[in-house]
């Protein structure tokens, strides 16, 4: 799994307490839940391969595999700047 060269997609929800920041580069999908007073404070992370786990059932974000350098490089551009607005799609 890795993050290729495609367009990626992003988008944010809140929920009281909680916002939830996802991105997705068609073959994985990266989900940070961060407090909405502070937002490096990460609560959850989740990870889901598309390809393999289309119902996104198995999150990959919490194993001490490969998959951690792909959950800090998706973190990464997720956070960078404006957060999930860096990681849209250019218009």
């Amino acid at each position: 799994m890795s993050i290729r060269g495609v367009r990626i997609g992003a988008k944010q929800f809140t929920s009281g307490k909680i916002r939830c920041y996802a991105m997705t580069d068609g073959q994985s999908r990266y989900v940070e839940w961060v407090e909405t007073s502070n937002r490096e404070k990460v609560v959850a992370r989740e990870l889901y391969d598309r390809v393999e786990d289309s119902d996104e059932s198995w999150n990959l974000a919490n194993e001490a595999t490969a998959q951690s350098e792909l959950v800090q490089s998706l973190s990464a551009k997720l956070n960078r700047g404006r957060g999930w607005k860096d990681a849209r799609p250019p218009r």
